[in-house]
């Protein structure tokens, strides 16, 4: 099942895009953009991002070229929540963001690619029933919960992370009272 978005500018959900342009303007926009602001405009395009999709997605990390990560056609955001992605692809994709996140010299690239990290290893969870990470269910179950609530994730990506709380609350063994 491909993701419903609401497009009409090459793939991005329309006020992402307007969002992101205003802040591009110039600095009185960045006196009204919050940081919030700029950390869901950015998510939102790099989730738009895609072969064909006319829209540039999350950069290269240093060192390296940028590899295509994505199937012809597909955007980031249905790779991650359609349930078709192969293990291995949401491994590389978790791995190029984690990469991102080390090299981002600012807090909304970081909050971005902190967001898919996540995406892909809940899509492992929930596709697979596989942790790609060496968090523990629990840990996973937390951090599943503070990035659902965080008031500049995409919806579906808020979503996503609640269903895949629950099956890492699921998994995580019981603590001691």
């Amino acid at each position: 099942m491909a993701v419903e978005r609401t497009t009409t500018t090459d793939g991005a959900c329309p006020s992402g895009v307007a969002r992101l342009l205003g802040m591009a303007v110039g600095e009185a926009a960045d006196a009204t953009a919050t940081l919030d602001d700029r950390k869901a405009a950015l998510l939102e395009l790099w989730l738009a991002s895609g072969p064909g999709a006319g829209v540039s997605g999350p950069p290269a990390p240093p060192g390296g070229p940028r590899e295509s990560l994505l199937p012809e056609g597909a955007s980031l955001a249905d790779v991650l929540l359609d349930g078709a992605a192969p293990l291995a692809d949401l491994e590389a994709l978790k791995e190029h963001h984690k990469k991102l996140w080390y090299a981002a010299d600012d807090e909304p690239t970081r909050c971005a690619a902190t967001a898919i990290c996540f995406a892909a290893i809940a899509s492992a969870l929930l596709q697979h029933g596989t942790k790609i990470s060496r968090y523990s269910h629990q840990e996973l179950a937390d951090a599943f919960a503070r990035l659902a609530a965080e008031p500049w994730m995409a919806p579906e990506l808020a979503g996503h992370f609640a269903k895949a709380r629950s099956a890492a609350a699921e998994n995580a063994p019981t603590r001691d009272a």
